[in-house]
């Protein structure tokens, strides 16, 4: 055994040690299950988790969100496992600020202000209005808020290409589009919505009734 390697060794075992240090300390300072009430807004509190592991996934399967406290230790298990399932570790304060404008958070044209502003200033620059009761979103995890919507009653549709969505309109009508960030570039992303609005403002355009 070369020197090099037995060093390498030392040090994976060093840090695997401080890893199972850590989360003893943690788990033995918190007995209610690592869980605690966000600070950042109080009015809008909400309960983050100071440790996420596989455990903490479990217990989250079936919202598949888990909230994460201020300075949150994620093991790189929970992490993977997460990515894994679909499961969204959100940080407590951007889940208070939701909670607390969850319907003053969408703009007169339908337009969360959730988005990221490079999408949202260029679609506000296209003039894209949708209608009401319609919502566009672009996220890194699009099939777990999918499952979110749908959990809700919020028929959602995950949109991956412009092609699909003539088809998920033609289908299933949904409430929610829910874009792609690993596939639809921002150009990509704000062509999909155009196409969105259109598709949604046909279908809510009376007919004409004429005589015959």
């Amino acid at each position: 055994m070369t020197r090099l390697s037995h060093d390498r060794r030392n040090d994976t075992a060093m840090i695997a040690d401080i890893a199972r240090r850590v989360v003893r300390q943690l788990r033995e300072s918190d007995s209610s299950g690592g869980a605690v009430a966000s600070s950042a807004n109080p009015a809008t509190a909400v309960v983050g988790e100071k440790l996420i592991t596989i455990e903490t996934l479990d217990r989250h399967a079936a919202t598949g969100q888990v909230v994460a406290a201020a300075g949150a230790i994620i093991t790189p298990a929970a992490r993977e496992e997460a990515r894994r399932r679909g499961i969204t570790i959100q940080p407590a304060v951007d889940a208070a600020a939701g909670q607390a404008d969850c319907h003053s958070n969408h703009q007169a044209n339908g337009l969360p202000a959730s988005l990221p502003e490079s999408l949202r200033n260029q679609l506000d620059r296209r003039n894209v209005v949708l209608p009401a009761g319609v919502e566009i979103r672009w996220c890194d995890e699009p099939a777990a808020e999918v499952y979110r919507c749908c959990s809700n009653g919020q028929p959602a549709a995950m949109i991956a290409a412009l092609s699909d969505v003539e088809r998920f309109h033609d289908e299933m009508a949904p409430q929610v589009w829910v874009l792609d960030r690993q596939k639809l570039n921002l150009i990509a992303a704000v062509n999909v919505a155009v196409r969105i609005a259109r598709c949604a403002a046909k279908s809510v355009q009376p007919n004409d009734g004429g005589s015959r």
